[in-house]
């Protein structure tokens, strides 16, 4: 596991750093996002929905 942050637009951490943004973390594969609250509950209802197209 890597160290890396990464700024852009939102915050790519480490799954080792994720429990410190509980409730401000999207997943995407391995990588962690921080986001407004706003943002991530948007992203979710959209992620939702592509799971259920998918099935």
């Amino acid at each position: 596991m890597g160290e890396e942050v990464i700024e852009n637009n939102g915050v790519l951490i480490s799954g080792n750093d994720s429990d410190r943004f509980k409730g401000h973390l999207v997943k995407f594969g391995k990588d962690y996002f921080r986001m407004e609250k706003k943002m991530t509950e948007e992203l979710q209802k959209m992620m939702e929905e592509e799971k259920r197209n998918v099935n």
